[in-house]
């Protein structure tokens, strides 16, 4: 090796170590040392000094490594633009050849290189074979390395040969991997920054904004920004809401003024075209849903916009209406979260005052637009729905408008088949018409006595009336002239007086108008059904007065037989709300929900919402009242259910195929058990294990539902009985599960750990370890031979002990008796450990740390 030359190259690299403003000029200098040295000499002194770069410990911090790392980089992607690039290809072969050292310094310091040099390529190409030799070393240090920081550079190192066109690309598929898999958070976050996007990676990234990490959801959501023309709506959907809702306040911010601003931006600044953007219109609930996410987007951007802008979306005409030609669902939410918005600012009185129209004005421009469009379901119906929400937040004080919005309510309730959620809330803006409460009662059962009693077509003009009292008086004439011909016994006048009589009372009958009937069309009986459940759960209906028992009375109870499915529905929801509100209907309703319940258990019903209904309402029902509300039933006529079947059923339920009743029945248990309605140690075990379940990913929201219940457990009364109960049974059935089973694939000591945390912070008991670690002797010594012996010892060492000298003596004892009767190695060597522990902490009377280590 030429040592002038490589001193030569010294100096140059320790002027460019001093400071990064000198970069240019060594380059150069050094460019023109490669033009007039041999290059196979300039080479080996350059792989010498590369070989002490290698070695520069990252953890270091040397800032002087640093630079000379970038001015190395630098300087070979200059050679590229030389007729010396074979200099740097055989820089980038001698760093592959060292990517799998031993040495951690050197792998990271080759993956690091090989990325900066890759970033150095202005343009131009590397040859297929090294290409495919750096995607190699690159891609193998991804997936194997021990070392997050090597695979994070590693991920540097090899992104850029990513090609999206085409479909055996290896790369892509390996950071997608990582992106979702990878158990380190800065992996993670470095994958999604730099994987390219195709379809199955964009799938990847709606999942990461659910990742455990901050970091990691934020780096996904910035990505998404620039997304939202090809994700799904659905997905559009998820991403947004799991923004607004994350518990970490970084991303919040971000997703509130930046994110829905990138949104908003892809879109060329147009609202109404995101918001189509947003808009599923297939069914029922995915218009709810996309109101729901929709609030979100616009009250996050309007904190952010210029209210000029917010204004100039809506075209206002006279009266501070739209036209009605114009209107869409879109643009009326848009108009209606504005107003809203106004409404909550103080500053906006003015800006408000511009887009709200006067009560009286709106409801004609409702009145317009229910006659001209009201055909048009269901969006139709969505853009009404937002109409009473406007209408709602009128501060009504002149009778005139109240009498406006009144009338308009009751006219649409009665002439217009509605969804059930839109009559709730157009019979809501009744609160404000008509404040007191039994008038509204009344006013609300006359229109839905009107529509199940429709009236006859009233033929009573003033000459009927006149005809009618005619023939009354002939009548009456007649029958005063047959009397006197009876007395003068003049015969056969009076039996024509009698014939004449006869044949004017049945033309009298004829003409009195057939009397008013319960009408059995079955739209109009699921009007009233809708109108009354609107009523009922109107938040100042809290009892049952004599107009809502006759209404209830009259329509509720006769309609649960009803042929008709969404009869029954509508009917059985109206009666379990008037159970919620009076004992006596509640102690009748629970038989009929509970056996609604119990017939399922025996033959599965194809009605799941009325079983859901029936679910809710037993849930409420005990809530409210306790097992009294079964066991205290007096009407002996009545069948007697067990308040065991009941529960017993709910759990079953648990597990059904249909993803609606499970999510039912599972919040109808936690919320029993949260208020106090459910002591079972055995449920809480099911609780636990089912929210482990690897099977269960298809309801993610019963899974959420427990995770709440087993969050607040520990803090309710009766928790240590509860806790203390719930652990030897869990720990037995992940043990027994077979490999079939999905239960196989829990990591038994991660839920061991978990339960135990449960109970370490259990406010009701502090002894609740000492107390498992009894039942934990007592079960191996019972058994000494069993196999589960093994696992039950290393829980052991997972306790944290409160022993006090008399505990300590018990349960030595007990691990003595253990150590004689068991021949298990493994459950000799955990509790003699534990015997130790539990020794020296009775001795030194203090807490005994938990082993946390314990070999799986």
């Amino acid at each position: 090796m030429n040592e002038n030359l490589f001193k030569e190259i010294v100096l140059i690299l320790e002027k460019a170590q001093n400071s990064t403003s000198t970069h240019q000029k060594c380059r150069t200098l050094l460019l023109n040392v490669l033009k007039v040295s041999d290059l196979d000499e300039f080479y080996l002194c350059f792989e010498r000094l590369l070989g002490v770069v290698l070695n520069a410990n990252p953890k270091d911090k040397n800032i002087f490594a640093e630079r000379a790392i970038e001015f190395i980089t630098s300087f070979c992607a200059s050679t590229q633009e030389t007729s010396e690039g074979s200099f740097f290809e055989s820089v980038l072969n001698f760093l592959l050849s060292l990517h799998d050292l031993h040495s951690d310094v050197v792998r990271f310091r080759v993956c690091q290189l090989v990325g900066k040099l890759l970033d150095g390529l202005k343009g131009n190409e590397l040859t297929e074979v090294l290409c495919r030799e750096i995607e190699e070393a690159m891609l193998e240090r991804v997936q194997f390395d021990s070392k997050s920081q090597i695979r994070c550079e590693a991920v540097l190192g090899v992104y850029r040969l990513q090609n999206v066109e085409d479909v055996h690309c290896e790369v892509i598929p390996v950071l997608t991997l990582h992106m979702c898999n990878d158990p380190s958070f800065k992996v993670r976050k470095v994958c999604i920054e730099k994987v390219h996007v195709r379809r199955e990676v964009v799938a990847a990234l709606v999942s990461r904004t659910r990742d455990v990490h901050g970091d990691v959801r934020l780096a996904a959501f910035k990505r998404l920004s620039k997304l939202v023309k090809i994700l799904k709506i659905s997905d559009r959907h998820t991403v947004l809401i799991n923004g607004f809702l994350d518990h970490s306040k970084d991303v919040v911010n971000y997703v509130s003024n930046q994110f829905v601003v990138e949104w908003l931006n892809e879109y060329d600044n147009d609202y109404l075209n995101l918001l189509r953007a947003l808009w599923m219109d297939f069914i029922e609930k995915h218009i709810v849903e996309s109101t729901r996410v929709i609030e979100l987007v616009l009250k996050a951007l309007f904190r952010v916009r210029p209210y000029e802008e917010l204004l100039e979306v809506l075209h206002i005409g006279d009266n501070r209406l739209l036209s009605v030609n114009t209107l869409n669902w879109v643009l009326v939410v848009y108009w209606r979260i504005l107003i809203e918005h106004f409404r909550n600012v103080e500053c906006c009185e003015n800006l408000l005052d511009s887009i709200l129209p006067e009560p009286v004005h709106f409801a004609s421009f409702i009145r317009e637009y229910i006659g001209s469009v009201m055909s048009g379901f269901p969006e139709s119906q969505f853009v009404l729905n937002e109409f009473f929400i406007i209408a709602r937040g009128y501060d009504i004080s002149d009778t005139v408008s109240r009498h406006a919005l009144t009338k308009l309510v009751l006219d649409t309730a009665r002439s217009f088949d509605l969804f059930p959620d839109v009559v709730v809330t157009m019979v809501g803006n009744l609160r404000t018409t008509i404040p007191n409460l039994d008038e509204r009662i009344e006013r609300v059962s006359e229109t839905i006595s009107d529509i199940l009693y429709p009236a006859v077509e009233d033929a009573r003009t003033p000459q009927y009336e006149f005809e009618m009292a005619t023939m009354k008086i002939r009548i009456h004439t007649m029958e005063e002239q047959l009397r006197l011909a009876v007395q003068e016994e003049d015969y056969d006048t009076a039996a024509k007086l009698k014939q004449e009589i006869d044949a004017s009372k049945a033309k009298f009958e004829e003409s009195i108008p057939p009397p008013v009937t319960k009408t059995t069309d079955i739209p109009s009986i699921i009007k009233c059904l809708n109108i009354a459940r609107a009523l009922l759960l109107s938040r100042d209906v809290t009892c049952l007065n004599p107009t809502l028992r006759t209404l209830n009375e009259d329509i509720t109870s006769d309609f649960l037989a009803h042929d008709d499915l969404t009869v029954r529905q509508r009917s059985l929801e109206c009666y379990a709300l008037c159970c919620l509100m009076d004992r006596k209907w509640a102690e009748k309703g629970i038989l009929i929900f509970t056996s609604c319940i119990l017939a399922n258990s025996l033959s599965p019903t194809n009605d799941v919402h009325s079983l859901i209904i029936a679910i809710k309402s037993v849930s409420d029902l005990f809530v409210l009242h306790g097992e009294s509300i079964v066991e205290q039933n007096e009407d002996e006529d009545l069948p007697k259910i067990s308040t065991t079947a009941i529960i017993q059923s709910l759990v079953d339920l648990m597990n059904d195929e249909n993803v609606e009743l499970q999510e039912c029945a599972t919040a109808a248990l936690c919320n029993l058990i949260r208020r106090g309605r459910i002591h079972s140690p055995p449920l809480i075990s099911r609780m636990i294990l089912k929210w482990c379940n690897p099977a269960c990913n298809d309801s993610e929201q019963s899974r959420h539902i427990i995770g709440i219940m087993l969050e607040e457990l520990p803090t309710l009364t009766g928790a240590s009985d509860l806790l203390e109960n719930c652990v030897l049974p869990t720990v037995k059935t992940l043990y027994k599960a077979p490999k079939s089973s999905p239960l196989a694939d829990v990591n038994l000591y991660s839920i061991v750990k978990f339960m135990l945390s449960l109970c370490s912070i259990c406010e009701e008991n502090q002894n609740l370890h000492c107390n498992l670690a009894v039942k934990i002797c007592t079960e191996i010594a019972d058994k000494p031979d069993q196999g589960i012996n093994v696992v039950l010892s290393k829980v052991l060492l997972l306790l944290e002990m409160r022993a006090d000298r008399d505990l300590v003596d018990g349960l030595a004892n007990i691990c003595e008796d253990i150590l004689e009767d068991t021949n298990n190695r493994a459950v000799q060597k955990n509790v003699e450990k534990f015997k130790v522990l539990l020794l020296s902490a009775g001795s030194e009377s203090e807490e005994m740390p938990a082993i946390q280590e314990v070999e799986e």
